[in-house]
């Protein structure tokens, strides 16, 4: 068996999903839309390579701070009808069909955090899935886990993306499972430590920089829409 490892944001949607999450919860009047003001100009440095994804990820916790688990997963739920199924590249479905079909591990690995990722990859059909991960806390009134605004782990992100693989195939391995051959898809010049680890790699409407590197690389280049 094979395995394809997916990034989520402009590779498999068409959009940055923590930023569509800032923008849902400012009209769902549940985040000041100064915070999501910020989201903006953090998300700029992610562009450059120099994101904080601790400090990121807390703010896009912001809206979810002491809810919990079940009810983020109902506003989760509204977000993704609202913001993410129209905006699947049609591109992305095929080839994540054609690796199901291929019988295929498929793996949605992404630095936005888990409380998206994982929904929007249940979405999908896609069981194995990876974010940056929110720290919960037992409400022993609430007998709930609710959610601390804080994050906890290694991030999915840039070599923390490669370290989380690293330990999952660690796992998988004890269980019997090992996978004779990798793929990788990404469009962020961040993901270039996820590309490099993968056997067969495949860059997603590449900036300048990365379609430079995947030229040295050899990596595959695709525009999808």
């Amino acid at each position: 068996m094979n395995i394809a490892y997916f990034d989520l944001d402009e590779t498999i949607i068409g959009a940055d999903s923590s930023s569509l999450w800032l923008e849902w919860a400012v009209r769902k009047k549940i985040l000041d839309p100064a915070l999501l003001a910020k989201g903006k100009e953090m998300l700029a440095s992610y562009y450059s390579g120099k994101l904080d994804i601790n400090t990121y990820t807390e703010l896009n916790l912001t809206p979810i701070v002491g809810l919990t688990t079940s009810e983020v997963e109902k506003l989760v739920s509204e977000f993704i009808t609202d913001e993410i199924t129209h905006r699947y590249y049609h591109h992305a479905l095929l080839h994540l069909q054609q690796h199901h079909e291929d019988g295929d591990k498929i793996v949605i690995i992404s630095a936005s955090s888990k409380h998206i990722v994982e929904p929007i990859a249940r979405n999908l059909g896609i069981q194995t899935s990876f974010g940056v991960n929110p720290q919960l806390v037992l409400d022993e009134q609430l007998e709930e886990p609710v959610y601390t605004g804080k994050i906890e782990g290694t991030p999915a992100f840039r070599e923390g993306k490669v370290k989380n693989l690293l330990a999952f195939l660690r796992e998988e391995k004890l269980k019997g499972r090992v996978y004779e051959k990798s793929y990788a898809y990404s469009d962020s010049i961040n993901d270039k430590f996820l590309l490099e680890f993968a056997d067969k790699s495949f860059v997603i409407n590449p900036n300048e920089e990365l379609k430079l590197l995947a030229n040295q690389k050899g990596w595959v280049t695709y525009f999808w829409q």
